[in-house]
């Protein structure tokens, strides 16, 4: 008796399917190529990974942190930056992967956090 195989994750059998578009057939065009997973992604506006644009969410964040140098929380940087949630998340997010800022527990409860821009020595 054989064991059967193994049920395949999500993300590989989208990853298989999305290798495998380029050998259907595929509306009025004919065959459709599938593009290499291994290809780095295109940037329209020729911007480099890790670069921060003058404007943008992840400018005026960072900005307000290091302008009061001191712990804020989400709410306090929505209401400096004049952005939207979602774009604020998205920069602090970013922000913290360049390491350009920490984060740490609020005292109210360990689901909130308080950002401050790291010192520009420390980076």
């Amino acid at each position: 008796m054989s064991t059967p195989p193994p049920t395949p994750t999500p993300s590989s059998w989208t990853t298989a399917q999305l290798q495998r578009m380029g050998t259907h057939q595929s509306g009025r065009n004919g065959a459709r190529n599938a593009m290499p997973l291994e290809v780095p992604r295109y940037s329209p506006t020729g911007s480099k990974p890790g670069t921060i644009k003058v404007g943008s969410a992840s400018w005026a964040v960072l900005a307000v942190l290091r302008k009061t140098g001191a712990w804020m929380t989400h709410a306090q940087i929505l209401l400096a930056t004049k952005r939207g949630t979602k774009s604020v998340c998205w920069a602090l997010l970013y922000l913290q992967a360049l390491g350009l800022i920490e984060s740490g527990t609020d005292t109210r409860n360990s689901r909130y956090k308080r950002y401050r821009a790291k010192k520009l020595e420390s980076i």
